[in-house]
C-alpha cells in the first residue's frame, strides 16, 4: 500500500498532472436506457483509497468469530434483499445471453458477491456451536448464493468455487465431516436446480461450451480474455520497469491497433505488473503471501477447526478469480482482503 501511495504521487503529482480529474471522461449507452460513465484518474483514486480503508475497517472490526458470524448473516441478507430488488443483464438479444446481475452493472461482479457469501455462511455451518436457528439462516444464504452464482453465469467464480471447495475438502482430516459437506452441497445445488429458470442451464451451456468455441474460431474465440493477455504481454517491454501508473493500464497497448486496445487486462497479476511494474508485482505477491501465512498459521501450531479450512478455501478461490478478472474498484475485492486479515490476525492472537 505504501508503493501504490509513493507509485501514484509520482504519476499524477510530478508526471502527468492534466490526467488527474474528478469530471467524467466517457459516456456510454448501454442497453434498457442505461448510461455507463467513465470517470477521471482522481476519482478513481479516490474510490480506491476508500475501498483500502474500507478493508483496513473490516480486518480491525472483526475482532472474534462471533463477530464474523454476525458479517457473515448480514452479508447473506443484504445478497438476497439485491437478488430480490435488481434485475438481469442482457448481453445480447440472445436468452442465452441473460445473467442475473442484482443491479451490478457487469454479473460477474455479483457472482464475486455470491462466492463469498457461499463461504462466508459455510464457514457458520462447520460451527460447533453454532445455534439452530443461526443455522437455519446459513443455510438459506448459501441457497441464495449458489442460486445467486449459477444465475450470475460467471464462469471467473465458478471457477474459484469448485476449486475453493477443493482447497477445503481436502485440508479437512476427517473423512465423516468432508462426506457431510460434499452431501450438503450436492443437496444445496440439486434442490436449486429445480427453481432455476430454463434460460440460465441455456446460458451456463452456451458459456462453459469451450470445446466447440475452439473449433469454431480458436482459443482466442473460447475467452476473449486470451487475445488481451496476449496483447499485454506483448507491450511487456515498455512497461515492466516502472509501470504505466494507477488506472492507465489501456495506455499500454493504446498502439496495438486491435479491436481490444480500450481493454483493461483482466487478470490482477498482469493488471499489477501492467500498472506498478514488476517492483509492484513483487510487492503484490508477498502481501497475499503473508495473508496466507496468517491464516494458516493456525494450522501449524495447534488442531484447528473446519471452519479455518473454509477461509482457506475463500482464499484460494480468490486466488484463482485473480487469475480471470482484475477487479478493479471492486467492493468485494476488499472485503475477501479484510476478512482475511482479520481471520489471521484473530486466530494468531488466539495463540
Amino acid at each position: 500500500m505504501l508503493f501504490v501511495i509513493l507509485h501514484t504521487i509520482v504519476t499524477y503529482a510530478f508526471l502527468l498532472p492534466s490526467e488527474f480529474t474528478f469530471g467524467v471522461t466517457q459516456e456510454f449507452q448501454l442497453q434498457g436506457g442505461f448510461v455507463r460513465f467513465y470517470q477521471g484518474s482522481g476519482m478513481a483514486v479516490a474510490r480506491f483509497f476508500l475501498f483500502a480503508l474500507y478493508a483496513y475497517a473490516i480486518a480491525s472490526l472483526l475482532k472474534t468469530e462471533k463477530m464474523l458470524i454476525a458479517f457473515a448473516l448480514a452479508y447473506g441478507a443484504g445478497l438476497t434483499i439485491m437478488m430480490t430488488l435488481g434485475g438481469y443483464s442482457v448481453i445480447s438479444r440472445e436468452i442465452s445471453d441473460m445473467r442475473l446481475s442484482a443491479g451490478f452493472l457487469n454479473p460477474n461482479s455479483f457472482g464475486a458477491s455470491a462466492l463469498i457469501c457461499i463461504f462466508l455462511n459455510l464457514f457458520i455451518l462447520v460451527k460447533y456451536h453454532s445455534g439452530k436457528l443461526i443455522k437455519i439462516f446459513a443455510i438459506i444464504f448459501l441457497g441464495t448464493g449458489m442460486f445467486g452464482l449459477l444465475s450470475s453465469g460467471s464462469r471467473n467464480s465458478i471457477l474459484g468455487l469448485v476449486v475453493g471447495l477443493f482447497v477445503l475438502l481436502l485440508y479437512i482430516p476427517k473423512v465423516k465431516m468432508k462426506i457431510k459437506i460434499v452431501a450438503c452441497i450436492v443437496f444445496i445445488i440439486t434442490l436449486i436446480g429445480f427453481f432455476l429458470p430454463q434460460h440460465v442451464w441455456q446460458t451456463l451451456n452456451v458459456r462453459f461450451n469451450f470445446i466447440e468455441k475452439i473449433k469454431e474460431g480458436g482459443i482466442e474465440n473460447a475467452n476473449v480474455r486470451f487475445g488481451i493477455w496476449k496483447d499485454y504481454i506483448r507491450e511487456m517491454p515498455e512497461y515492466i520497469l516502472t509501470g504505466v501508473g494507477f488506472n492507465r493500464s489501456t495506455e499500454a497497448t493504446k498502439l496495438s491497433y486491435t479491436t481490444r486496445n480500450n481493454w483493461i487486462p483482466h487478470n490482477r497479476y498482469l493488471h499489477t505488473i501492467v500498472e506498478f511494474g514488476f517492483i509492484g508485482f513483487i510487492l503484490f505477491m508477498a502481501g497475499l503471501w503473508q495473508l496466507w501465512k496468517r491464516i494458516s498459521y493456525h494450522s501449524q501450531k495447534m488442531k484447528i477447526p473446519p471452519s479455518n479450512y473454509v477461509i482457506s478455501g475463500l482464499f484460494s478461490a480468490w486466488i484463482i478469480m485473480l487469475l480471470f478478472g482484475s477487479y478493479s474498484g471492486s467492493r468485494d475485492l476488499w472485503i475477501f482482503l479484510g476478512i482475511i486479515a482479520s481471520y489471521g490476525t484473530m486466530k494468531i492472537n488466539e495463540n
